[in-house]
């Protein structure tokens, strides 16, 4: 067959109103079809019939050529809305395997720790805990991400403080950033600037107030890993 010419017949129909019969014949060709347009509108029809998967694959096609498609990105935000309100359908229903199934889907387009709790529930009544496991992974992966984009933002200011000769605020700024997560890479960089600013005792001083800091830390930590487990 001629892709070219059943493109035609098929804008030909879509163009008619005859959506579903367009739909029909432009399904086939999908893995022929590299317009951003076109491909956006088969998601868009696949969208007006409610078959979110089919919408959701094409979108995501667009995406993978194109991450800034408006169209695309719009589109897969009602597919993710979908699939949350089809969770919580099927939760009405008692129905928490297809409920499961749903919500899995929504996390293929947006990962956040809401949902995720929520995921976590619902494979937990149904007894898979490994998919508990690898959902409480993700969680503790966003966690820490979360916890080094904090960090570095810290950081950043307290160098750019230091670039103005602000030496007192980029020092509250490094222990701003430890008291968030004491890591040894940040306490080296607050001992480098005590050393640029010739103030070893500075240095000695905060030295010891993280390792107090640090030890502290670690210590809630692990009765908090103890209380969870």
């Amino acid at each position: 067959y001629n892709v070219n010419s059943c493109i035609e017949t098929a804008d030909k129909l879509f163009h008619e109103n005859r959506e579903k019969k367009a739909l029909e014949i432009y399904e086939p060709l999908i893995p022929e079809i590299s317009s951003e347009e076109l491909l956006s509108r088969i998601a868009g029809l696949y969208l007006a019939s409610k078959n979110w998967d089919g919408a959701f694959e094409t979108f995501r096609r667009v995406i993978r050529k194109n991450r800034q498609n408006i169209t695309a990105r719009e589109g897969l935000k009602s597919i993710y809305t979908a699939y949350l309100a089809e969770t919580e359908n099927y939760l009405k229903k008692n129905d928490p395997s297809n409920a499961a199934i749903s919500i899995d889907k929504a996390l293929k387009i947006v990962q956040s720790k809401k949902i995720i709790h929520k995921a976590v529930s619902i494979h937990r009544l149904l007894e898979n805990e490994n998919k508990v496991f690898e959902l409480e992974q993700l969680i503790k992966k966003i966690e820490r991400d979360e916890i080094e984009i904090k960090i570095s933002e810290k950081i950043h200011l307290a160098k750019e403080e230091e670039s103005k000769n602000k030496f007192k605020a980029a020092i509250h700024l490094y222990q701003e950033a430890i008291k968030i997560d004491p890591q040894n890479s940040t306490l080296k960089k607050l001992v480098d600037l005590c050393s640029r600013i010739k103030r070893p005792d500075l240095a000695e001083k905060f030295t010891k107030w993280f390792n107090e800091y640090q030890h502290s830390f670690q210590e809630k930590q692990k009765i908090q890993s103890r209380e969870e487990f």
